[in-house]
């Protein structure tokens, strides 16, 4: 019986006490649901004062306080956790916990100072609890008082020798502050107060990447992953470095288990996309893309590098909807801005192209490449001013700036302002040594100056750096053939071919050299190669014709000169113009001594200075024939006529043979012609014997090229 009585009284307690839990739960839901109600009014610390009423009146412990308002930070309900927290301090004793959980909350609230006086409230009620010491030192640190937080930190540690996580924090602040052995040290201090600690692990692998001790560095994201296996971080950081090694199959390895174990790390998804996008798997790595975004979708550097994955791919217009993403989700995203520029060059859209610039440099103002590729387009507009002065602000963000030197250079030659011109291509020499582009143009400066040993020397360090340079073996051979020293130039025409078989000026270029020495077969076949490539081409086809010309192909050079003259739209004045003079040349040789001096009027007016033109005309213009014939001439033709007349009429009646007749009649004939013309006849003679008109062909060979350096797309890893 009184077993029985016991386990009633048992039955009967077991349900008190679980209507007490009911009647509990009941309380603190209707606290909450009050309390909510009065941040509705938006005062936090009024809200705190009706908790401690309402918990009071609800019987609910100052101790259930604070496990609720940790409960509502883990629900991230931080205006929740501040009341409750504050609300539970009221009836504690020890309030060190509550006053740090509050600081807590503040710091997610976003409100610093109100974080900082709780910290200190904690630290005051207990200044032994290294929490609020540990807490009030991140605080400080965001507001950039680093120095009172590495003073936190130590008394945190002095107080509570044996926790990682202080260590951890100090070496944390150590390492932002540039003091990097003293940071490995603290990181080595929490690994020996706690052997597995995967977060000290990760931080010394981090550490230890960035001081180029990579293979130290793989040894402790190793061990931090030995220590907590499902660590996302430390095995997307391991994949980083193994990639960073040349390890690209384990670099994958690890970045499809960082995934394993945080399917949502969008980082993970971003930096495999990245090692797919260098082994050629383009499709791969745009699919881990779009997951990096799936992730992430405010994921601006995942726009970006989609874009310049799509961009490659030939998708401009998609690669330009994805730069146009990634400065959404980041207005001050300098990178894209820039890419978004290079792409619209791409598509011809310069004046939104040079805008973009604009903005990637209003978001940076030290952005270097952008202010260079502001500076090339600029320069491509002619609007030379703009150009130089973007030019000088790439220099002046980034002094070892090579290619912002050369660019100048080529302006500043452009303007004529040589010297300047001339100490920039050296600036940008000393900036890099190894640009052989600079080289090149300074050797086109130097020549032009005529100083031609210098840009010779300078032509040959050019190929040096670069044995494949085309442009430089072609213009050392321009060089060398205007020194008169034609079998180099042909070596070095040969070489600019053999590195570029479809260079065509190097073959128009080895042409005229060729017919020179009268090597006319192998000139034909190199202007013909020339042709093949560029059958518009007037500087070959001019060639052609000099060639045809020099040997005596009249009609065959005359169709090619005009050939070259319909097509002449690019060429300089001094090349047409001397077109105009050898066409006219062709004419004097076929005796058409009016056509002959319209050509040569023509290229004189085109280029003042072309002296064989100037000569040639005033030749033309002495021995052209008269069109009077003279009162004198007449007279004697007439009387040549009777004769003429008197053997038709004999021929005409029988008295004279056919034979007689024939011969009479071309005497009297040819002798009337001769009378009436011999003025002329007397005056223009081609030849050896007669007047020798002039072709000329100086500068009617390729010039010497200049190079800009190209634009620069920014890979942002």
């Amino acid at each position: 019986m009184e077993e029985r009585i016991i386990k009633v009284r048992k039955m009967n307690r077991e349900k008190e006490d679980y209507q007490r839990l009911l009647m509990t739960e009941d309380a603190e839901n209707r606290l909450l649901g009050k309390i909510a109600l009065c941040l509705e009014k938006g005062d936090l610390d009024a809200c705190v004062s009706d908790a401690i009423a309402l918990a009071k009146k609800m019987e609910i412990s100052p101790q259930r306080l604070l496990e609720l308002s940790d409960i509502q930070n883990k629900a991230k309900q931080y205006k929740l956790e501040y009341i409750l927290a504050l609300a539970a301090a009221e009836g504690l004793d020890e309030k060190a916990l509550a006053y740090n959980r509050a600081g807590r909350a503040s710091y997610f609230l976003n409100n610093l100072e109100r974080s900082e006086e709780l910290y200190k409230m904690a630290i005051n009620s207990d200044p032994n609890y290294v929490e609020a010491y540990s807490n009030l030192a991140v605080v400080l640190i965001h507001w950039g008082r680093k120095i009172e937080a590495e003073e936190l930190l130590r008394m945190a540690i002095k107080i509570n020798p044996n926790l990682a996580e202080l260590y951890i924090n100090l070496g944390n602040l150590l390492k932002d502050f540039g003091r990097n052995d003293e940071a490995e040290e603290q990181y080595h201090l929490a690994i020996k107060v706690n052997p597995n600690s995967a977060v000290a692990c990760f931080n010394l692998g981090n550490l230890l990447k960035d001081l180029g001790r990579k293979i130290e560095a793989e040894k402790q994201f190793r061990l931090a992953i030995k220590a907590d296996p499902k660590n996302a971080g430390a095995h997307n950081n391991l994949g980083t470095l193994l990639s960073d090694l040349g390890r690209v199959n384990d670099a994958e390895e690890q970045y499809r288990l960082a995934i394993k174990a945080d399917p949502n790390y969008a980082t993970t998804y971003y930096n495999l996309g990245m090692l797919l996008k260098d082994l050629g798997r383009k499709s791969e790595s745009e699919e881990q893309y779009h997951m990096a975004i799936k992730a992430d979708p405010n994921y601006a550097a995942a726009y970006n590098n989609l874009g310049i994955l799509l961009k490659d791919l030939g998708r401009k217009i998609e690669a330009e909807e994805q730069y146009r993403l990634a400065i959404k989700a980041n207005p001050n995203y300098s990178a894209a801005y820039y890419n978004l520029g290079i792409l619209l060059i791409d598509l011809g859209e310069i004046n939104e192209a040079e805008k973009q610039f604009r903005l990637a440099i209003k978001a940076d103002l030290n952005y270097s490449d952008a202010h260079y590729n502001l500076g090339y387009i600029l320069d491509d507009l002619g609007r030379k001013d703009e150009a130089e002065e973007q030019y000088r602000l790439a220099i002046k963000t980034n002094p070892n700036y090579a290619a912002a030197y050369n660019n100048l250079g080529i302006l500043l030659n452009d303007l004529g302002r040589t010297n300047e011109a001339e100490e920039q291509y050296r600036l940008a020499i000393k900036a890099d040594p190894n640009l052989a582009v600079v080289y090149l143009n300074l050797g086109i400066l130097l020549n032009n100056l005529g100083r031609k040993n210098e840009a010779e020397v300078q032509y040959r360090l050019a190929i040096k750096i670069d044995p494949d340079d085309v442009v430089a073996y072609y213009n050392l051979g321009v060089l060398l053939a205007d020194l008169g020293r034609k079998d180099e130039a042909e070596e070095q025409y040969s070489l600019a071919i053999k590195a570029d078989p479809n260079y065509a000026a190097a073959h128009n270029n080895l042409a005229n050299l060729l017919r020179k020495e009268g090597r006319f077969s192998e000139a034909e076949k190199e202007v013909r190669i020339a042709l093949d490539i560029d059958p518009l081409d007037p500087n070959a086809r001019g060639t052609l014709g000099d060639i045809l010309a020099d040997e005596g192909w009249l009609d065959e050079s005359e169709k090619e000169y005009k050939f070259a003259l319909e097509h002449s739209d690019k060429m300089d004045d001094s090349a047409k113009s001397e077109i105009h003079n050898n066409l006219g040349w062709i004419y004097s040789k076929k005796k058409l001594c009016c056509n002959a001096k319209d050509e040569f009027f023509k290229a004189r007016t085109i280029d003042p200075r072309n002296i064989k033109a100037i000569r040639n005309l005033r030749i033309v213009e002495r021995i052209e024939p008269s069109s009077e014939i003279t009162n004198e001439q007449i007279v004697i033709s007439i009387l040549l006529v009777l004769p003429l007349s008197l053997s038709i009429y004999f021929f005409w009646i029988a008295k004279l043979n056919e034979t007689s007749f024939s011969a009479l009649f071309m005497f009297f004939t040819a002798t009337i012609l001769f009378v009436l013309l011999y003025k002329s006849m007397g005056r223009f003679s081609v030849g050896p014997k007669g007047v020798e008109f002039e072709m000329s062909f100086e500068h009617r060979l390729a010039p010497a090229q200049t190079q800009t350096a190209k634009s620069i797309s920014k890979f942002e890893r």
